[in-house]
């Protein structure tokens, strides 16, 4: 055991490193911030937390990205996600989430019920062996709209019947 002032490192019989700490249960205890790297020697690690200089990999054996995860990952708060969100093969959204704004760029299968609350902008929509499902409307406020005119397209009067509305 070697003690330098309030500060401690501990190596134990087992083989055992503890970095501020007295007592070493891991392979590896640190108490305290962890800085990994030689790029920004001049940062300070977050209090209990760590600083990593490149890139980091999870259950990999190479690291391409800044945090390269092989394998499942969870996350129980809130993820921010700052630039664009590559998704391989499929979303799942396991509650009644909100999502302000959904991009979807190429061929699309979207399998189940898809529930659009407000309005749906499609500049491309196709529907095969289904239907798109909508909410019957009233001539002055049309199931169907257009974006700048909103008192303007097809609504249902009633049973096996059609309207067409312009300027509500």
């Amino acid at each position: 055991q070697v003690n330098s002032g309030s500060s401690s490192t501990v190596i134990t019989s087992t083989g055992n490193i503890g970095i501020g700490t007295t007592t070493a249960n891991s392979a590896l205890s640190v108490s305290g911030g962890a800085h990994i790297g030689s790029l920004r020697q001049g940062i300070s690690a977050p209090t209990d937390g760590l600083f990593v200089d490149g890139n980091v990999g999870i259950g990999a054996t190479t690291a391409a990205y800044n945090l390269d995860v092989w394998g499942t990952g969870r996350v129980t708060g809130a993820l921010t996600v700052g630039g664009n969100l590559g998704i391989g093969t499929s979303l799942t959204v396991d509650s009644a989430a909100a999502l302000t704004s959904l991009n979807v760029s190429g061929i699309s299968s979207l399998a189940g019920n898809v529930g659009v609350g407000g309005s749906l902008t499609a500049n491309s929509l196709s529907t095969f062996l289904s239907s798109i499902l909508g909410s019957d409307g009233s001539v002055t406020a049309p199931g169907y709209a257009f974006n700048l005119d909103s008192d303007t397209g097809i609504f249902r009067p009633g049973t096996n019947a059609l309207g067409l509305s312009t300027a509500g």
